[in-house]
């Protein structure tokens, strides 16, 4: 679903939001910490978790959360 809907807008450079990234974020707070407390590990969306947080430190936290290529991009230096 994500690369069908929000490939496109990637593609386009679009990040108008569908579901912003600050939701996101709070969303996966909640998933950690239920994790923490049950002890769960979850490396891959402790990982989500933290390139999202880079783009919330670029003041970018009500785009899409398609703006997840963007810290993709920065780790990739393009």
């Amino acid at each position: 679903w994500q690369l069908l809907n929000l490939g496109p807008k990637i593609a386009k450079r679009d990040f108008q939001p569908g579901f912003m990234v600050d939701l996101m974020q709070k969303d996966l707070r909640l998933v950690l910490e239920t994790a923490t407390a049950n002890p769960t590990p979850l490396p891959a969306t402790a990982l989500v978790q933290q390139l999202f947080k880079s783009i919330q430190i670029q003041g970018q936290g009500r785009e899409g959360t398609q703006a997840l290529a963007k810290a993709l991009e920065a780790l990739a230096g393009i």
